[in-house]
């Protein structure tokens, strides 16, 4: 379940086609077990990545512990970044 989404405000113009755009989520996962995030999609942008603050793919994705809210942070370094389609 998604609790919270957050598209990252351009600076200065809006964001272009082409531009890198980050945003971040707060996911509760509500299952029986542990899952992992391992994609993501936007109709609007492509791709989508699952990376750290530095901008590093992390292409295991990342564990979303099961009952608890999970949110990208300095302990947990992950974000979504999409390029912004036309």
């Amino acid at each position: 379940m998604i609790r919270y989404a957050h598209v990252a405000e351009p600076r200065g113009e809006p964001w272009q086609p082409g531009d890198n755009v980050p945003a971040y989520v707060w996911l509760h996962d509500k299952g029986g077990d542990a899952d992992r995030l391992v994609g993501a999609s936007a109709p609007n942008a492509a791709p989508v990545n699952i990376v750290d603050s530095g901008g590093k793919v992390l292409s295991d994705g990342v564990d979303l512990p099961t009952n608890k809210l999970w949110s990208a942070s300095r302990a947990r370094p992950a974000w979504c970044c999409g390029t912004c389609a036309s």
